[in-house]
């Protein structure tokens, strides 16, 4: 029997930053598990077939540059093609298609596609957050005071843009997919809130699994920097958005730094919109030469073995974290914030500290006990990694996924 599984991941899980290219990565995997003949799509810089062993990762280049940003609903025609072309080539007698985020759209194209053929299809998305929760966090994320009246005005126009044009556009994909994987309550929550006439049995909530690979960078990375090993190091990895909170962390670290004289190394990996703007905040702080921006790093686990406390300052996530399940794996102590699904993955106190989102003063707060208290850190990094061991794991998800699968038995398109 010959089934296919196209994962769709919008930009490359290899070369590309980014959460949604991650969890196709490991979706992919585990689809490969359970028998599919894997292809993971995503834009790169370059057209080619990459054979990662469990899946074919399905290079197509970019033609928008900067704006593939602007979503999925005009680029989805160009994996829908090449799609076409491994159906002809394969001949698969039933098609699965998952999608990340809004590139649910080319599970449906897709499907109106061959509505009249016998091909059987089925569409899964797994989503995370909606478009207005996650450009609110945007919004809330760039404070006139720390970056300017140009970058919040841009963030504010980002979030009209996400509640007039794609939220809509979202709402129909999310309502005609055959199901929406979530993996957090709070994601469950956020869609049941927002998006009328979506059915509760549509959504299905499997646990999660995340593995840690390597990447190569199309971008130009710095690379990490030399630090003294004499003291802990402390470091973020994410996106350099501002829902993700840098602000925070920074003016914590000066805290720190400058009022309480502490030492540690501090680490910030990652590139984004926001990357120069924390620059320049980092700057204005008097840290500068204090945080060590290394912009895409190539190894998330190359920087979390150099790690003490890992940090995810996070105002937004609509779920957990990829980056924070990662630091869990590698066992290392975590502070982060009680924001949307995070705490559905903690134990305050116990598998690390949450602080409220946003508020700095709490943030140095649980950086300086760790920082000083090298005995709790080897115990929260210990109990972390633990947890994760037994409630993250590819078992549990392939299991999840196959019960979702048999409950959602193929029929071809009408």
């Amino acid at each position: 029997m010959n089934k296919i599984a196209f994962v769709v991941s919008g930009k490359s899980p290899k070369t590309m930053p980014g959460g949604l290219g991650a969890y196709s990565y490991n979706v992919g995997k585990i689809l490969h598990s359970l028998g599919y003949t894997v292809y993971i799509f995503g834009f790169s810089r370059d057209e080619e077939v990459v054979d990662l062993g469990f899946a074919k990762l399905v290079h197509l280049r970019n033609p928008y540059g900067k704006l593939l940003s602007l979503g999925a609903s005009f680029a989805s025609h160009l994996f829908v093609r090449r799609m076409h072309q491994v159906v002809v080539q394969e001949s698969p007698h039933e098609v699965l298609i998952y999608s990340a985020g809004l590139w649910g759209i080319v599970g449906a194209e897709f499907k109106r596609r061959y509505r009249s053929q016998a091909l059987k299809v089925r569409t899964f998305v797994g989503y995370f957050s909606t478009y207005r929760h996650d450009y609110y966090g945007q919004v809330i994320g760039a404070p006139r005071a720390d970056y300017g009246w140009y970058p919040r005005l841009l963030m504010q126009a980002a979030y009209l843009a996400a509640r007039i044009y794609y939220a809509p556009v979202e709402h129909r994909m999310l309502r005609c997919s055959d199901r929406v994987i979530v993996h957090y309550e709070s994601t469950r929550e956020i869609l049941l809130s927002e998006v009328s006439g979506l059915s509760p049995d549509r959504l299905a909530k499997i646990p999660y699994y995340i593995d840690l690979y390597d990447r190569s960078s199309e971008s130009s990375s710095e690379g990490p920097v030399p630090a003294d090993s004499a003291v802990p190091t402390v470091s973020v990895i994410c996106r350099q958005d501002p829902r993700k909170g840098i602000n925070s962390f920074l003016k914590a670290v000066a805290i720190l730094k400058l009022e309480r004289k502490l030492q540690f190394n501090c680490l910030l990996a990652g590139n984004g919109i926001f990357l120069e703007h924390n620059r320049r905040l980092a700057a204005r702080l008097g840290i500068a030469d204090q945080v060590s921006f290394l912009g895409f790093v190539d190894s998330v686990e190359e920087i979390l073995e150099r790690t003490d406390i890992y940090v995810l300052p996070s105002l937004e996530e609509g779920s957990g974290a990829i980056s924070l399940l990662e630091a869990m794996k590698k066992g290392v102590a975590i502070v982060t914030t009680q924001c949307d699904g995070i705490p559905e993955d903690f134990v305050n106190g116990s598998t690390g500290l949450l602080v409220p989102p946003g508020d700095e003063r709490a943030l140095a707060q649980a950086l300086e006990r760790l920082i000083l208290d090298r005995k709790l850190r080897e115990t929260l990094a210990a109990k972390v990694r633990e947890d994760y061991q037994v409630r993250f794991t590819f078992a549990k998800m392939q299991a999840g996924l196959l019960s979702v699968l048999e409950a959602t038995a193929p029929v071809a398109s009408p």
